[in-house]
C-alpha cells in the first residue's frame, strides 16, 4: 500500500480575499521520524510571521509520524494524549507564533477510567492562543486504520471566533470520512456531506493521506477533486457557502 500526492510542499492561498487566509502544509514525512519531520516543517514555515495574517494552518492526516502501522504495538510509541506530546507542543507553538488556528492529523491515545487504552486516528484543533479546542476522532476508518485504531463516535465540528471577530463553524474530517461507510454503504447516503450540511458549517478542515496505488497524473488529481465535490453534494444543494480546505501529504509510503 502506498500514499501519494501530486501536490508540492507548502502553499499559502486566500480562499477569498475578504474571507480566509489558509496555509496548507503538504510535505513528504519520513516514517516514524517525528523530530526530523518537525524540523522539516519548521524550516518550511519559517518564512511566515504574524504579519501574514494567516487564519488557518492545515496539516495532512498523521502528519508527523507517517500513516502506515501494522499493529497497536507498532503505533504505540507514536501516539499522544490529546493536548500533550511533541506534536501538540510544536503545533501549539506554531499557532501562537503565527496567531493562527491549527488543524493537524495525529495518532491519539486515550485511557479511560478503567485503565483501558483507546487508540484513534485524530485531528487536533488548536486556537491562536495555543490551546487545544478539540481532538476529533476519525469516524469512518480505512483498512489500514483498522490494524490499530478504533472508530470515532461521530462526525464533528468546532465553533470558533476568527481574529477579526467573526463567528464561524468549522466542520472536521479525515480522509476516509468523506467516503461511504466501509466503502459499502449507499453512495447517495452522503453521510459526511449530510452531517456538515445539517450543521451549516462555514468551512471544512480536511486532513488526508489520499491513497493512490498507481502513477499519479493531472487527470487523476482532477478526478479526485471532482469526487470530493460529488461527496459534498448535500452542502452544494443546501445553497450555503462552504469552503472545503484539504491538506494532503506528498510522496510515497510503503
Amino acid at each position: 500500500v502506498s500514499t501519494q500526492s501530486t501536490w508540492d510542499c507548502h502553499i499559502m492561498e486566500k480562499v477569498n480575499k475578504m474571507e480566509l487566509k489558509t496555509l496548507f502544509i503538504q510535505f513528504n514525512p519520513e516514517w516514524k521520524k517525528v523530530d526530523e519531520n518537525i524540523r522539516k516543517v519548521d524550516a518550511m514555515v519559517s518564512v511566515f510571521s504574524k504579519k501574514d495574517e494567516i487564519d488557518f494552518i492545515i496539516f495532512p492526516e498523521m502528519a508527523f509520524t507517517g500513516y502506515l502501522f501494522s499493529s497497536k504495538e507498532d503505533v504505540d510509541p507514536y501516539l499522544e494524549e490529546a493536548g500533550s506530546g511533541k506534536i501538540f507542543c510544536y503545533c501549539s507553538k506554531l499557532a501562537l507564533r503565527l496567531n493562527s488556528f491549527v488543524f493537524c492529523g495525529y495518532g491519539e491515545k486515550l485511557t479511560d477510567s478503567e485503565g483501558t487504552v483507546h487508540r484513534y486516528n485524530s485531528q487536533m484543533v488548536i486556537s491562536p492562543a495555543g490551546k487545544l479546542l478539540k481532538s476529533y476522532k476519525k469516524h469512518f476508518l480505512y483498512a489500514m486504520d483498522k490494524t490499530w485504531a478504533e472508530e470515532g463516535p461521530s462526525f464533528d465540528y468546532v465553533d470558533i471566533i476568527l481574529n477579526d471577530g467573526r463567528n464561524k463553524r468549522v466542520g472536521l474530517g479525515i480522509c476516509m470520512d468523506i467516503n461511504p461507510y466501509e466503502n459499502k454503504a449507499d453512495p447517495e447516503a452522503y453521510e459526511f456531506g449530510n452531517f456538515h450540511a445539517k450543521n451549516q458549517v462555514d468551512y471544512i478542515a480536511f486532513s488526508t493521506n489520499w491513497d493512490w496505488e498507481e502513477e499519479v497524473t493531472d487527470i487523476k488529481t482532477k478526478s479526485t477533486r471532482e469526487y470530493w465535490i460529488k461527496r459534498l453534494t448535500p452542502i452544494l444543494e443546501s445553497g450555503k457557502r462552504c469552503y472545503f480546505l484539504a491538506a494532503n501529504r506528498i510522496g510515497r509510503e510503503e
